[in-house]
């Protein structure tokens, strides 16, 4: 999927903060507004009991990192290891994990493709969370 072009905002993105062309702080703004592609070995209900994510060792620490998509364009081969897919506002997904080494991929493997490891991830939602009570 190297060859397919971006998508939408977000892999629009990913391509201007790769080039240089978007600093990291409004790179990370879009981030957390933008919708992912999230996939799941069984249905996931609405209160998230079932969810299954995809989940990938980081290639250098082997931390788990959920698999997560820009676009479902992007899913490719990914969709037969779990078939279930839902849309979540990538702000609202971080909120959700845990507190554990757990991080998230977005486009595994491609070169649209971005990893948040888990400490980027906690800092991301106190960010969330202080300018919510402000």
């Amino acid at each position: 999927m190297a060859d397919l072009p971006p998508q939408n905002e977000l892999e629009q993105a990913l391509a201007d903060g790769r080039e240089g062309r978007l600093p990291m702080p409004d790179f990370l703004k879009l981030l957390l507004r933008s919708p992912l592609y999230v996939l799941s070995g069984s249905e996931p209900k609405e209160d998230g009991s079932g969810f299954e994510p995809l989940i990938y060792p980081h290639p250098e620490e082997g931390d788990p990192m959920i698999a997560c998509y820009s676009s479902p364009q992007r899913i490719g081969e990914a969709a037969r290891k779990a078939p279930f897919m839902f849309q979540v506002i990538c702000g609202e997904f971080l909120e959700r994990l845990p507190e554990t080494t757990i991080g998230v991929v977005i486009n595994p493997g491609d070169e649209q493709g971005f990893e948040l490891r888990s400490p980027a991830i906690q800092s991301l939602v106190q960010a969330i969370k202080a300018r919510r009570t402000n």
